[in-house]
């Protein structure tokens, strides 16, 4: 039997006990357990109205039915179930308002009328757009061509052999010895510097310059793009230049220098002049500098330095924008590199932020591919001079 819901009255005795309304995803539980809706001892738990409007009888109890109602007496317990059905419920319709076209003309003429009065009352500039007229060159100037060379004069083998002989000859006469210090400069300066075979005899020049003093401000002689390639060797300023084979290398204001993470270290240059010292940068760092940077694999610590180091810059910038106040950092860097030489699982020991800013520039360094390697400890430090 159809039904929108099951109406359910209980009984105690002739007392009414509970009237619930059970829809069709409801359920009305009896029995015994805890959780049931009418307790009552009949040695289990079970729905009385399940799920769909469902009427489950109880082993044992013999309905009495009565059109759509259901009723079982169970002990002093009078229980009645009726299906009901809900009557459909109108909602009517609201009439319509008729404010809404009288409303809708009045706001269009009154816009009508605001855009009217607003043309009629503003002052309109006149568009002015120059014109500018344009007229053709009166004269085009011809196009000249280039002279043509004058053919080369061919000499013949007679004639070349003459001129061959007499240039040989005036070669082998020997120049005349300068006497005097103005000859001595006119043949210096037609010979070039300190080159002529034709300046046998130097005597008669004369030194008016101290060239140690006209060379004072003269920076290091070096070529100074092969030498930042690789920082010097790459020594950071740990060698011994205490013998005297280097001498030559550390005399006077021709000291080496450096300009790596090791800058201004072990290497000074004198306080005078135009090239004067200028100290250590304001920040310093070394990355894997010790023994105490391991690595496991195919690629040894220096390899893997050359290439963290590549995003040197970038750790100056993490340094300058997280740990600014922090006189000096130190962390260790740990991470793997697999076969597509991408670094995996990077993580660093402290630090906190700038720890974070050098992981994520690690993850970004591109290594050589099929050459995996475990990189235990990486030490990074930085601080500031």
């Amino acid at each position: 039997m159809a039904g929108d819901a099951i109406e359910l009255v209980v009984h105690f005795a002739g007392t009414l006990v509970e009237v619930r309304r059970v829809s069709r995803h409801e359920r009305y539980l009896i029995g015994t357990a805890p959780t049931v809706h009418l307790p009552l001892a009949i040695g289990t738990t079970l729905p009385l109205v399940d799920t769909g409007l469902v009427i489950r009888i109880p082993a044992g109890i013999e309905p009495v039915r009565e059109g759509p109602r259901t009723t079982l007496q169970i002990g002093l317990v009078t229980i009645a179930l009726t299906r009901v059905t809900d009557p459909p419920v109108y909602v009517p319709r609201p009439p319509a308002s008729r404010r809404l076209v009288p409303f809708v003309l009045a706001t269009l003429v009154l816009h009508v009328a605001v855009v009217t009065v607003a043309m009629l009352t503003a002052e309109v500039d006149p568009i002015t757009i120059p014109v500018v007229r344009a007229e053709p060159p009166r004269h085009v100037a011809p196009k000249t061509l280039p002279a043509p060379r004058p053919r080369p004069k061919t000499q013949k083998p007679a004639a070349r052999a003459k001129q061959a002989s007499s240039q040989a000859a005036v070669a082998e006469q020997p120049a005349p010895a300068p006497t005097t210090v103005a000859e001595a400069r006119e043949a210096a300066r037609g010979a070039g510097f300190l080159g002529s075979a034709s300046l046998d005899d130097l005597s008669a020049l004369r030194g008016t310059k101290d060239l140690a003093a006209e060379l004072a401000d003269v920076g290091p002689i070096y070529d100074e793009e092969a030498a930042n390639a690789k920082n010097f060797g790459g020594a950071g300023g740990s060698f011994d230049v205490s013998g005297p084979a280097f001498d030559s290398v550390k005399t006077g204001r021709y000291a080496t220098v450096a300009s790596g993470r090791g800058a201004g270290a072990n290497y000074r240059l004198p306080a005078r002049g135009k090239f004067r010292e200028i100290g250590p940068p304001p920040i310093m760092g070394l990355t894997c500098d010790d023994g105490q940077c391991q690595t496991i694999g195919t690629l040894d610590r220096h390899t893997v330095r050359d290439y963290v180091e590549k995003r040197y810059v970038d750790m100056v910038k993490c340094y300058e924008r997280h740990a600014r106040n922090t006189p000096r950092v130190e962390l260790t860097l740990h991470f793997e590199i697999g076969s597509d030489g991408k670094p995996n699982e990077v993580y660093a020991d402290g630090a906190g932020a700038f720890g974070s800013c050098l992981v994520r520039l690690v993850e970004r360094v591109k290594f050589p591919s099929d050459k995996p390697t475990q990189v235990r400890s990486y030490p990074v430090a930085f601080w500031r001079t």
